[in-house]
């Protein structure tokens, strides 16, 4: 609960901000939507071809599987007054090095947001990007639209409590095919 609390007080900080960068209210046309928001996620690697472990130097290609933590999982300051939001993504990459001790893999990314009323808010992300490193138990998911003045976002990724042994374990056999984790992601439209 305290930490839907903080999320809560950032976003509504963020949306007092938003009136003095906004566009002039010459008309609709010509204002730029600004947001910011949380997702609370599970995010899960789904490797192809091959597991990963300890030591493995591997390369694999993956998919990713995003999940609500805690539902639903997001609040954006383009609505004040309706800022919970679901969220959807669909992404896959490739590796330089996937292993359990290190990453760096890139790949594509597209998200989108829904209120409880199945409306699309704000606008999805199609066509975006991915960069992924970090070390075991320590990873930085990076996100961007088609351009990053369109999308920007981070998530800090740690391993999934809930799995946390079973992936040690998995790690030490190199039979790892599911990496789960969870984060924070913190995005923003940086549009001016």
């Amino acid at each position: 609960m305290l930490v839907r609390r903080r999320i809560l007080a950032l976003v509504l900080g963020v949306t007092a901000l938003i009136p003095s960068v906004g566009a002039s209210p010459a008309s609709s046309a010509d204002k730029v939507l600004i947001y910011a928001g949380t997702c609370q996620l599970r995010v899960t690697f789904h490797f192809i071809g091959e597991p990963i472990g300890f030591a493995t130097l591997g390369n694999p290609d993956y998919w990713i599987e995003v999940q609500p933590l805690v539902g639903p999982p997001c609040v954006i300051t383009d609505d004040p007054l309706d800022p919970l939001r679901n969220t959807a993504v669909t992404a896959s990459g490739g590796s330089d090095i996937f292993d359990c001790d290190a990453a760096v893999a890139s790949g594509n990314w597209s998200q989108s947001w829904t209120k409880g009323s199945g409306v699309h808010s704000p606008q999805p992300v199609s066509g975006g990007r991915h960069k992924l490193y970090g070390t075991y138990d320590n990873w930085i998911l990076e996100t961007e639209g088609p351009s990053v003045v369109q999308f920007a976002g981070a998530i800090h990724l740690r391993l999934d409590p809930t799995r946390a042994a079973f992936t040690s374990a998995a790690c030490a056999s190199r039979s790892l095919w599911e990496l789960q984790t969870i984060g924070t992601q913190v995005f923003e439209d940086p549009q001016l």
